[in-house]
């Protein structure tokens, strides 16, 4: 529950200094969000069944993992820093590999292999 209520804040604080500058937010102008190919956006309203801050960051941020219900499975992502990490659309299914975004400065995603053990 304390990352709805973080994520919540995080994005009321964006919105609040969009309108501080002058922008007009609306959902034309937010950008869309980093995800890996072939997920789509609406993966992200899904149900959350659970949220937890798992670690902090060297300068002090925390990290979160999220459960959400994705078509009937459990699915995980990791958000450090505002920025989605890691994703696991099956997180029940150990031969369903998640991606993993290894530099935050680009949207690009690459696809696990194997054991799931040390990424998380």
């Amino acid at each position: 529950m304390k990352a709805v209520h973080l994520a919540f804040v995080f994005v009321f604080a964006v919105l609040a200094s969009w309108i501080l500058m002058g922008s007009v937010a609306t959902p034309q102008n937010l950008p869309a969000p980093c995800l890996p190919p072939g997920v789509p956006t609406d993966f992200l309203r899904s149900p959350q069944l659970d949220g937890q801050v798992i670690g902090v960051t060297p300068g002090g941020g925390q990290v979160f993992l999220v459960t959400l219900l994705w078509q009937e499975h459990s699915a995980q992502l990791v958000i450090v820093s505002g920025e989605i990490v890691y994703v696991d659309l099956d997180s029940d299914n150990p031969a369903a590999p998640p991606w993993v975004r290894p530099d935050l400065s680009k949207c690009e995603w690459v696809q696990g292999k194997g054991s799931r053990e040390g990424l998380l």
